[in-house]
């Protein structure tokens, strides 16, 4: 997946730090809810090449941008996916 954050694009690609990280946070969280730091952190963890990027561009990106967060949920939907077809 990629994403154009200030007008660069960048690789999100999820990966097993990524997502054991999103899965330790998410367990830590209320039910039902994902902090916007976690996703923030998963956004964060997932690009590659991040070069100048800052964190707090990911932060903007999220905030001002509807459907940022389906993406990111899509991609670890992705990624779980893998790991089960990996597990038959």
């Amino acid at each position: 997946m990629k994403v154009n954050i200030n007008n660069k694009e960048y690789d999100v690609r999820m990966g097993g730090r990524a997502s054991t990280e999103f899965g330790n946070a998410v367990a830590t969280a209320k039910k039902d809810t994902v902090p916007f730091d976690c996703l923030v952190d998963l956004y964060w963890n997932s690009i590659r090449n991040k070069g100048k990027l800052k964190r707090s561009e990911v932060e903007e990106y999220i905030d001002d941008t509807p459907g940022a967060i389906d993406l990111i949920i899509e991609e670890v939907a992705a990624f779980k996916k893998l790991g089960e077809e990996a597990k038959k």
